[in-house]
């Protein structure tokens, strides 16, 4: 073994040991928010005083260790989450969750800027809320999305990875129903770089995808649209709305007003109604974990950058800090 593979297994053994303590947790909410910020130069680059970055094409792999901030609050049985980055670099961004008011409503709001030309920041936040049916009032239910944003510089996923210094944000969204027969599912509460709730769910044998879509750069105007699926009692039902935005190298993207997640029916004019009648919510719980980092620990942020540079991204279903 070389000494290069033999740091990293020591790097990737510390970090496990390190989450060692955090044991999975059963839950039926769940709330997150992250926000990551990079300098996408070589040392070398930044000790010149260079304005034009190297890194971060992660087309051509050289994405490094640029992460300079990274920041999460992590909700496992709760509803709300919120950070914000104090990095100089990517000032304003910022997200936060809330589904705590209208039962039956999930509220995102979220914006990523990026200051100068090597500064690449995303933010991601994620919200699960679960209910279940007594057998009254309409089996035929739906869940309206609505996605509000601003952004500057807003091009296709493939222009974005692409382009090493050109100015350009992403936005992604995506919003899903799926089943099980319990009421509550197992977490690892050690992960700070987003939950995935449904993902971890599917891997579940009585899983069930009930409802789903996904959205990538879509226009500035926004997005309104219905999901519509059939309820069956002694099943649990968890909605899970998650949005990711990404600016770099000057971009921006405002998306602080709205990407919400409503409980409702379609009424015989197809109109959507909101309503959660026969519907049980379930509350946050009493043993939840709210974890988080308002300022990383150095000794982290470092443990951190080592392993991603020894496993390199673990990139799932192709979503990326």
């Amino acid at each position: 073994m070389t000494k290069l593979h033999s740091a990293c297994s020591i790097t990737l053994l510390l970090a496990a040991m390190a989450s060692a303590g955090a044991a999975p947790l059963a839950v039926s909410n769940g709330a997150y928010a992250g926000t990551y910020v990079r300098d996408c130069r070589t040392g070398a680059e930044r000790s010149a005083g260079t304005l034009t970055p190297s890194l971060c094409n992660d087309a051509t792999g050289t994405f490094g260790n640029t992460l300079v901030d990274m920041r999460y609050d992590a909700n496992y049985g709760g509803l709300t989450a919120a950070t914000v980055t104090l990095s100089p670099l990517a000032v304003g961004t910022r997200g936060s969750v809330d589904g705590t008011g209208t039962p039956g409503s999930l509220i995102l709001h979220q914006a990523t800027m990026t200051n100068t030309s090597y500064t690449r920041a995303s933010s991601q936040v994620e919200a699960m809320q679960s209910f279940t049916w007594d057998g009254s009032g309409s089996a035929h239910r739906a869940i309206a999305g609505h996605l509000d944003f601003n952004a500057t510089n807003l091009t296709d996923r493939q222009g974005f990875w692409d382009a090493l210094t050109t100015p350009a944000s992403q936005v992604q969204a995506s919003l899903g129903v799926f089943s099980l027969s319990t009421g509550s599912f197992e977490v690892d509460t050690a992960n700070q770089n987003r939950p995935a709730f449904e993902d971890t769910a599917s891997t579940l044998a009585d899983y069930q995808s009930e409802a789903g879509s996904f959205f990538e750069s879509v226009g500035p105007a926004g997005l309104d649209w219905n999901l519509e699926f059939d309820l069956v009692t002694g099943r649990t039902y968890y909605m899970d709305a998650w949005f990711g935005l990404w600016a770099k190298y000057g971009a921006g993207i405002d998306a602080t007003h709205t990407f919400t997640a409503t409980l409702g029916e379609i009424d015989a004019n197809g109109q959507f109604q909101q309503s959660i009648a026969g519907l049980r919510l379930a509350p946050e719980s009493d043993d939840g974990i709210h974890d988080g980092n308002t300022v990383p620990e150095p000794s982290g942020m470092a443990l951190l950058l080592l392993a991603f540079g020894c496993a390199g991204l673990a990139l799932r279903r192709q979503r990326r800090v």
